[in-house]
């Protein structure tokens, strides 16, 4: 029983954990399974700080992605733009994605 966040990972922390993880409103309630560094369980009495930190999107993912479109052919426009524009693309993109997460985040206040 946890009253804030709970963390379950592996204890050796270069190893992958491999969970098999259901919910009843998520994937019909059938188990999901996961290889990851673990799993983050976050309570509406606890911070929301950690579960907003570890989801949030950083301007270097997006480069990333950016960059892995252009190296397998699927996009070319990035990497017409000029640094400055390229830049402007990577800050809303993240702010976009992070908007998006915060509004399917659950209140502190939700019912499951």
């Amino acid at each position: 029983l946890a009253l804030n966040e709970v963390y379950v990972g592996e204890r050796d922390p270069c190893r992958a954990s491999v969970l098999s993880c259901s919910a009843d409103k998520y994937n019909n309630g059938e188990p999901v399974r996961l290889k990851c560094s673990g799993i983050l369980c976050c309570t509406g009495t606890g911070s929301s700080a950690w579960a907003a930190e570890v989801n949030r999107v950083r301007h270097h993912h997006v480069r990333a992605v950016l960059k892995g479109f252009e190296q397998s052919g699927l996009s070319s426009f990035a990497s017409q733009m000029d640094k400055d524009e390229r830049e402007a693309l990577v800050r809303k993109t993240a702010a976009a994605a992070n908007s998006v997460l915060e509004e399917q985040a659950l209140p502190p206040h939700a019912a499951w």
